[in-house]
């Protein structure tokens, strides 16, 4: 593949650099993921580099090379497809402000997404308290070009527009808080245009709503432990929309540091969720004057979801490495999903990364 290849390039070119402190740093990524009928590999490189004394820019390219036999996407025969996303951002910070804008655009055979978002955060009571603003919009156009030449085109579009709040309070010398609202308004084409529902003795194509509301509230709560060196983080989500589902998502993290140079931990997240008003897994009638909206989505299902992680972290002084190697950082994290439907099944994840901090 030309995008491991220009990866390769990448990492030579970032180990040649001397390496700082805080000037920037380059984020070469990998990604693996497999559920009961779905692969999906994700190569990707991401930077973060200063601009003068105020400013940060960052960016990142990934591929997405999925192979899947969903039945979503005709007759249950296997396909595979290519999703390639760039995204660009800056921030700039005056006193205690700090404003931003970034750009994020995705393509894939059947799918392009756009989507722009400006933020703004402010750090105030010498810097106990933060609050933060996101204001974002996107534009997606899709259509079925995967499904077979017979079968009818159909294409649409969605227009995304978000608004996100955030304030976060230090509590103690060793203990923040923060909270964050989430809405969300989606209007246009929302459903799946190859999927194919039971609906009155035939299967035709689902149908959803044009428009959709979706909010969320979340609270974190970080505590470390100085006597062991012992992060503890615990979160709770709760996610609400109008077409019927309530999901309820707590989460608790606990990160060890080793030494200096060393940092393990491990995570435990609950996901339970209701189904859709309209869902259901078949319908005793196709005829949108009786039954408006059809779907068997697993995604709009009643589901349970338990993920388990571990993640380890190590620098390059961890082996003895020094000057420039030094503070080259590796993570590497292995998740599982244990999910209750009948659609996607268990799933496994293994991500792997290599930062190089860069001087410029």
């Amino acid at each position: 593949m030309q995008l491991i290849r220009g990866l390769v390039v990448v990492a030579t070119i970032a180990a040649s650099w001397t390496v700082a402190r805080s000037d920037g740093e380059v984020t070469l990524r990998g990604v693996y993921y497999k559920e009961r009928a779905t692969r999906v590999e994700q190569p990707m490189v991401d930077g973060r580099f200063d601009v003068g004394d105020a400013g940060t820019l960052d960016g990142h390219l990934l591929i997405d090379a999925i192979t899947s036999a969903s039945t979503a996407a005709g007759g249950g025969a296997a396909f595979d497809e290519r999703r390639v996303e760039g995204g660009l951002g800056y921030a700039h910070r005056v006193g205690r402000f700090t404003g931003g804008v970034t750009a994020r655009y995705s393509t894939e055979p059947d799918y392009r997404s756009m989507f722009v978002t400006m933020r703004g955060q402010a750090e105030l009571f010498a810097k106990n308290f933060t609050i933060g603003v996101n204001v974002g919009a996107g534009h997606d156009t899709l259509s079925n070009a995967g499904a077979p030449d017979l079968v009818e085109r159909i294409s649409g579009s969605l227009d995304t527009v978000l608004l996100s709040g955030s304030v976060s309070q230090i509590l103690g010398e060793n203990t923040i808080a923060a909270v964050t609202y989430d809405v969300s308004v989606l209007d246009g084409f929302q459903q799946n245009p190859y999927r194919m529902v039971a609906a009155g003795g035939a299967l035709v194509a689902e149908r959803h709503p044009d428009h959709r509301v979706r909010q969320a509230a979340a609270l974190l709560v970080r505590r470390y432990l100085p006597q062991t060196s012992t992060t503890l983080i615990a979160g709770y989500r709760y996610y609400r929309d109008d077409w019927g589902i309530r999901a309820h998502t707590p989460d608790l993290r606990f990160v060890q540091d080793a030494g200096d140079t060393m940092q393990f931990g491990l995570s435990y997240r609950l996901h339970r969720q209701g189904a859709a008003d309209f869902w259901s897994a078949a319908y005793t009638t196709a005829d949108a004057a009786v039954q408006p909206y059809l779907t068997d989505d697993g995604k709009l299902a009643t589901t349970t979801t338990h993920q388990i992680a571990a993640k380890l972290s190590v620098t390059g002084a961890t082996f003895g490495a020094e000057d420039r190697w030094a503070e080259v950082r590796g993570d590497f994290m292995i998740e599982y999903y244990l999910q209750d439907d009948r659609y996607f099944g268990n799933a496994g994840i293994a991500h792997a990364a290599v930062t190089f901090p860069v001087e410029y």
